[in-house]
């Protein structure tokens, strides 16, 4: 007669090691999300994960994850996009300064208004900051892609490190943000595009 052992078949013994597995997996991404949704600013919680991801070494699966997402959900082809002119204000009616329209770069003929400047940002009844909109191609021709002219003689720029990278923004002398007492006189912000490692 034999004894019926307790120890685990192959199959529990593996099933157990997946679940360990599994359920390491899980804190660690709720700890990442934890992580990441500290970062300052208003990026959304999915790319405050994936610049965190891509700090630490996971470049490749935030890389992969977003070429299957672009596979899945391409950019629309095809279709139309409206321009909208602002109405001119007082100040701005007979001031608009006559800046060559940019030829439109996807074919054809050109949609109502494109690559016509507008002056979005005034100041002594001169333009400071204009717009105007294009197509990016011939073929996804519902979107529109802006261009920006700024008067370099009224308009300064100025650089705020970032809080991480380069971090150390003591050494700065300014800080990693716009401050509250800076907006009067803001015209345009831009984040930096690219961390100092991908340059």
């Amino acid at each position: 007669m034999r004894t019926q052992s307790n120890r685990p078949s192959r199959r529990e013994f593996w099933l157990r090691r997946l679940l360990v597995v599994v359920l390491a997996g899980i804190v660690a991404s709720i700890g990442v999300v934890a992580i990441a949704s500290r970062a300052p600013g208003t990026d959304p919680l999915a790319v405050k994960v994936a610049v965190w991801g891509r700090a630490h070494g996971l470049g490749f699966a935030i890389t992969t994850y977003e070429r299957i997402s672009y596979a899945v959900h391409p950019p629309k082809v095809g279709g139309s996009a409206t321009i909208t002119v602002a109405k001119p204000t007082a100040q701005s009616h007979h001031t608009l300064t006559e800046q060559k329209p940019i030829t439109p770069v996807a074919g054809g003929s050109p949609i109502s208004h494109e690559g016509e400047w507008q002056s979005v940002v005034m100041r002594d009844g001169k333009p400071i900051v204009q717009v105007a909109y294009v197509r990016p191609d011939s073929q996804h021709t519902s979107y529109l892609t802006a261009v920006m002219l700024m008067d370099h003689t009224r308009v300064q720029l100025q650089l705020h490190p970032g809080y991480e990278d380069p971090g150390t923004v003591e050494k700065f002398g300014v800080p990693d943000r716009i401050t509250k007492d800076q907006w009067p006189s803001l015209v345009a912000a831009f984040n930096g595009g690219f961390k100092i490692s991908d340059a």
